[in-house]
């Protein structure tokens, strides 16, 4: 086979004046910079010596390997008193307090859940009542009426997006 033309070579562009006295100043500045740190002294080897260690006993006997060790039991914390630590403060008081006032405690709690679940079901009302009353409200109380409209076209979304949803569920588990 023929032998391919020759390619021609790329022609180096000339570097601008400027960019060239900048890479000749950072060369310099570098060159200044290594012979700065070859002024250090630095001293390889401390005179420190190293403890000899011994190498460790080698046991045929798992039982005496185990005797002269001891046993492992000894080398950890207790998990007991870590727990314990971990606890917060009412949990350790709620561990040293009678049974006489637990009966106490717990209708405390029974009684903050109900309050808050009434609560929660007179706000749902509230503003169910509100919703089902926007127009009566507005004739009575003009200034109310933009955001009473607001509030109407709030619900009224929120219902069409729940209507859509169950739609979606109700089509995906029918297939």
């Amino acid at each position: 086979p023929p032998a391919p033309p020759p390619l021609d070579e790329p022609r180096r562009r000339a570097l601008d004046g400027k960019v060239a006295e900048v890479l000749r100043a950072e060369a310099a500045y570098e060159a200044r910079a290594r012979a700065a740190d070859a002024d250090l002294e630095y001293q390889d080897d401390l005179p420190l010596e190293t403890p000899p260690t011994a190498p460790p006993p080698r046991f045929d006997d798992e039982a005496a390997a185990a005797a002269a060790t001891g046993s492992r039991r000894d080398l950890l914390p207790d998990i007991d008193e870590i727990n314990s630590t971990l606890r917060s403060t009412s949990e350790r008081k709620a561990a040293e307090v009678s049974p006489a006032s637990i009966d106490v405690i717990d209708r405390g709690r029974r009684r903050g859940f109900r309050i808050g679940f009434g609560l929660a079901c007179f706000v749902l009302a509230l503003g169910a009542l509100i919703y089902s009353y926007a127009g009566d409200i507005a004739m009575r109380v003009p200034v109310l009426e933009g955001t009473l409209v607001s509030y109407v076209e709030t619900i009224n979304g929120g219902r069409a997006w729940l209507e859509d949803a169950v739609a979606r569920l109700a089509a995906r588990l029918n297939t």
